[in-house]
């Protein structure tokens, strides 16, 4: 379709007036944003146009293709050009004009069509099919490629990187196969200007294959891909030599090679020769593909895994790849092999990544941060032993032992593994000078002073956190070297918090931190033994409370008992993970839970004692006059509530 003959009408039905259709489709205040901004500003070089099925085929203006409609409409522009009333000549109308428009614009908020002389700066298509890709594969393929292969006005260096383009959009490589009657190989070698172009056709092919069979590895951006992108380079590899074999077969492909056979080129041969490579490595590829195979589903497992499953996952891995070593035809080199264990560490690393937080530690919420980190340096170590375990086995049965150099697999393992330690080291600053917990009360006239100096100290190391977190690249690269100056700055800015810390850690601190833990042990098993006093004395003497029933007395005094421990106890484990073990603590907790229980046991048992001693028709006590006349005292009055009754309902209501 010609792009002087294109409009946004273009989208409507076939039945459609398209004037009619424009009309009702048009809503200036959404649209003529879009192309306003088009037209003016040298930034915006593409806008699409689309109807979206979801919205009733709403007319659908943008400078991005947020969707894969069926058929959308494409402007784009040079945006080195403005667009001026010299190359755009501008029409004003008050309704849609369906003249030979390329696109519309506004102006005084009226629909205008643009003169055909916009071609100049601006180029409109139509996408068809849904796919973007294969619609612009279909226009280079069709229109440009031949022009572009043929032609003698390009730079060779710009027909590469168009040929290369075009490829890479359908994900394999794909020959251009020339257009023409060539079905007389003697009629056609007369033809010299066609054996010239069938011959820089050639040239093109075997630029092409050679670059295929010369890509053996992944390129350097798979730096730090895993063994999924193997597998996958291997498919794709696989995919991309068959699909060149099968186009070597292809008919046209053999008359060109019967033409430039009759005039005897000189590029023949090594297009030729070229051929039997591709039939050679794509039986390398379809053999390596088969066996790597294998690896797909425990990678998989691994590429979701988190740092502390990875050791479990690992050794059916290696069996994996112990059975490529001793089976594959051409996989079990020493260079092959050293790759795929390379990429084994970079997803061990990747996924040890994953779970590690940064801005948990800057934050100072840093208790699942060193798990993380000890989870990943663990699983640096495992992987190493597992490695060097299946190496002796292989080296104990196989032919062909694991003899090559490693170093290149676990360089970057043994860096993380540091890198997880200098986090670590991180994360305990954190603990030790961080401002997440709040500062005790110091008490004195010193106090203030110890105070002001504490939080100071907070503060400058608040002011290294934050010179850490502002670095302009990721932490976990091992591959980037300017992490360890970086530390060192930041060790060196605590050297003088550091006198503080290592005095916490000298033994005569820890010794009286110590002695202190167990004093206060003590006091709480002495106050433990008081309690249990109490609660004997309760146990034979009943409260003689006039308020309390001698019951609901005795369970409540105990619960107090119980109320008073627990409290204790619980302060104490919030602070038991801060706290020296000591053999007082042992012994303080089991007089504890021993105590806590028989308080309970005693409530319960009080309570059952209480139920079971009831005795009395209470019905018929509820059924007595409350008030009757004793004849004795001169026909007063006095009250008759069963005591019994009332004695009932008063242990009801204390224990209520």
């Amino acid at each position: 379709m010609e792009a002087d003959n294109l409009a946004v009408s273009e989208l409507a039905p076939n039945t459609a007036d398209s004037a009619e259709w424009v009309a009702t489709k048009w809503d200036a205040a959404e649209h003529l944003p879009v192309i306003q901004s088009f037209l003016s500003s040298l930034k915006v070089a593409q806008v699409f146009a689309w109807l979206d099925k979801l919205a009733d085929d709403k007319l659908m203006l943008s400078t991005s293709l947020q969707t894969q409609p069926n058929k959308a409409m494409f402007f784009t522009r040079d945006t080195q050009r403005l667009i001026l009333p010299d190359n755009i000549q501008v029409e004003v109308s008050g309704g849609w004009c369906p003249s030979s428009s390329a696109i519309v614009t506004s102006v005084s908020q009226d629909i205008t069509c643009v003169n055909p002389r916009i071609q100049e700066v601006v180029q409109v298509g139509v996408i068809q099919g849904g796919d973007t890709m294969q619609s612009l594969l279909r226009l280079m393929s069709t229109l440009y490629a031949p022009q572009f292969i043929t032609g003698s006005l390009w730079p060779e260096s710009i027909k590469k990187d168009f040929i290369e383009t075009s490829h890479g959009l359908k994900g394999r490589t794909v020959l251009y196969l020339p257009q023409g009657n060539m079905a007389d190989p003697v009629a056609a070698a007369a033809d010299k200007d066609l054996v010239q172009r069938l011959e820089s056709i050639t040239i093109h092919w075997t630029r092409q294959i050679k670059e295929v069979v010369n890509q053996q590895e992944q390129d350097d951006a798979a730096e730090h891909a895993g063994p999924l992108a193997e597998i996958e380079f291997w498919r794709s590899r696989t995919v991309d030599l068959g699909g060149i074999r099968d186009q070597l077969d292809d008919k046209s492909v053999l008359q060109v090679v019967a033409i430039l056979e009759q005039t005897r080129s000189s590029y023949l041969a090594t297009f030729l020769s070229l051929r039997k490579a591709i039939q050679q490595e794509a039986v390398v590829a379809e053999d390596n593909l088969k066996f790597l195979q294998c690896l797909e589903q425990p990678c998989h497992t691994l590429a979701c895994a988190t740092a502390k499953d990875i050791p479990k996952i690992l050794p059916l891995i290696l069996n994996c790849v112990r059975m490529i070593w001793s089976l594959s035809r051409f996989y079990n080199t020493p260079e092959r092999l050293v790759g795929l264990l390379r990429k084994l560490s970079n997803e061990i690393i990747n996924r040890c990544c994953s779970v590690i937080c940064l801005p948990d530690i800057f934050s100072g919420d840093v208790d699942n941060v060193i798990i993380a980190l000890e989870q990943s340096i663990e699983a640096g170590q495992d992987w190493k032993v597992a490695y060097e375990h299946t190496a002796k086995a292989v080296a104990a049965r196989a032919p062909k032992p694991w003899s090559f150099d490693v170093k290149s697999v676990f360089n970057f393992v043994d860096a993380f593994k540091e890198r997880c330690r200098d986090l670590l080291e991180v994360c305990e600053a954190q603990l030790q000078f961080g401002t997440k917990a709040e500062l005790p009360v110091f008490g004195g006239s010193r106090g203030p002073d110890i105070s002001k100096s504490i939080s100071d100290i907070q503060a400058s190391f608040q002011k290294l956190i934050k010179g850490l977190q502002s670095l302009d690249y990721s932490i976990l690269d091992v591959n980037g070297h300017r992490w360890h100056d970086d530390y060192n700055k930041f060790k060196a800015g605590i050297k003088d918090l550091e006198a503080f810390q290592t005095m916490a850690k000298r033994e005569s601190i820890k010794r009286a931190v110590e002695r202190k833990t167990a004093d206060f042990q003590r006091l709480f098993i002495d106050d433990l033994n008081m309690v249990k006093k109490q609660f004997d004395l309760l146990k034979r003497v009943p409260p003689a409370d006039p308020v309390l029933p001698r019951y609901a007395g005795q369970a409540t005094m105990a619960l107090v008992l119980a109320k008073r421990v627990d409290n204790t106890w619980q302060a104490l484990q919030e602070v038991v993970h801060m706290l020296p073990v000591v053999p007082e603590a042992a012994e303080a907790s089991q007089q504890y839970e021993a105590l806590h229980t028989a308080l309970h046991q005693f409530v319960e048992a009080t309570h059952a004692e209480w139920y079971n001693g009831l005795e009395g028709n209470f019905s018929g006590a509820l059924a007595n006059s409350l008030l009757l006349q004793d004849k004795t005292q001169g026909g007063l009055l006095v009250m008759n509530f069963d005591k019994q009754l009332l004695k009932m309902l008063q242990e009801a209501s204390a224990e209520s």
